[in-house]
């Protein structure tokens, strides 16, 4: 027959069962509740927001002591430390970027200080790989732009190319402005390439054949000779003074495939600045180069490079492509195309004893084998964590 709505259970109504004696008590806090409006998100919000505020409104400069060696350390001796933190990013208010890579560059700050990070490697000090990265001697500069959010961040793995001992480059991150003068002063130099996928990128050997032309073309004192390499399949060019070829200043896009983007998007703006020097030396570089008709002074010459071999950073982060890798492995792979196997093989192995000391720190399972027993249980050790500078 008809079935009426007192029949079926009140959870089936949608209500959930609260005792006569309870009810009108139930009723009055949720209409309080959403009278005043504290459970609402944009209130929540707003608590944190008046939390990190009270928390982190404390003097800056009188504890900036403690963080020298990891300004020095990674070339920040000159960076502008505020008085006080900066606000933190609201909706609807948009923060330049130097405001937002100094609020980012602080907490990395404080959050490697507390857990007491090693000043080069990143890792825990009681980790540190800094005696066990492999000795590497390149001609080309590699300078690694590094996204704010990458900084100090135990699986970063960009810094690492500027710990072996020999190796030549800078670290520059975005938001700092000592490093956005050497960028675009970077970026005005005809010899410099960026190692990052894109539409109009080219290969290594594109790359070396377009510089064979314009080396030909243009300087009449270089003489061009082919040279076999080992294996006697492919054969490249040196010229007259550099024993083995070009030299190259080679950008590397540190941080995640978003984070890539955005460096893209920073690097298209900062070649606008660029091309306003009036170095001599850089005017006389773009004639030349136009001279060739290559136009490299102009705009940025992307290059990119072939992943075959799956990465061996895959235990720490999740790749989201197949043919994806790992700053270290994009740089390693570079260098090997570029005909500096040594370099690129000294690199896999540091990043072999990165990924192992990472995973022993998190008290997981080496999977290269680079540590002995007695050194997995010196980096187990349990130690706490420092009381915070600021």
């Amino acid at each position: 027959g008809r079935c009426s709505m007192s029949s079926f259970p009140l959870r089936a109504r949608g209500m959930l069962f609260v005792p006569p004696w309870g009810r009108v008590k139930h009723w009055w806090v949720r209409g309080a509740a959403r009278k005043v409006g504290i459970n609402t998100p944009e209130e929540k919000a707003q608590r944190k927001v008046d939390e990190y505020v009270s928390k982190m409104n404390r003097p800056l400069k009188e504890n900036v002591h403690r963080l020298f060696d990891f300004l020095l350390e990674n070339d920040l001796k000159g960076f502008e430390v505020p008085n006080r933190w900066p606000e933190p990013q609201r909706k609807g208010v948009h923060s330049t970027t130097e405001e937002r890579a100094t609020r980012r560059i602080l907490l990395s700050l404080r959050t490697a200080y507390q857990k007491q990070k090693c000043q080069r490697c990143w890792a825990l000090k009681r980790c540190c790989l800094c005696e066990r990265l492999l000795e590497i001697n390149s001609r080309h500069t590699v300078y690694v732009l590094v996204h704010p959010t990458e900084f100090l961040r135990s699986s970063n793995t960009g810094h690492l190319l500027l710990r072996s001992n020999g190796a030549k480059g800078r670290m520059l991150i975005v938001g700092v402005p000592k490093h956005q003068k050497v960028l675009e002063s970077l970026l005005a130099d005809p010899q410099t390439v960026i190692l990052y996928p894109s539409d109009t990128s080219i290969s290594i050997k594109e790359l070396l054949d377009r510089s064979r032309h314009s080396a030909s073309s243009t300087s009449p004192n270089i003489t061009v000779k082919d040279r076999e390499t080992k294996d006697g399949s492919e054969k490249k060019f040196c010229a007259a003074g550099t024993e083995d070829g070009p030299s190259f200043n080679i950008i590397v896009l540190d941080g995640t495939w978003s984070q890539g983007r955005s460096l893209r998007r920073h690097l298209e703006k900062s070649i606008s600045s660029s091309q306003n020097l009036s170095s001599n030396a850089v005017e006389d570089a773009r004639e030349v180069a136009n001279s060739s008709g290559t136009g490299e002074s102009q705009d940025l010459t992307f290059v990119h490079i072939d992943v075959k071999e799956p990465s061996l950073f895959a235990p720490l982060r999740k790749q989201v492509r197949s043919d994806g890798c790992c700053t270290l492995e994009a740089a390693a792979y570079c260098m090997r195309e570029l005909g500096e196997s040594d370099v690129a093989d000294n690199w896999i192995h540091n990043l072999k004893v990165f990924v192992d000391t990472i995973r022993v720190q998190s008290r997981g399972e080496q999977l290269y084998g680079t540590f002995s027993d007695d050194e997995r249980a010196k980096m187990t050790a349990v130690k706490r964590n420092l009381e915070p500078p600021f």
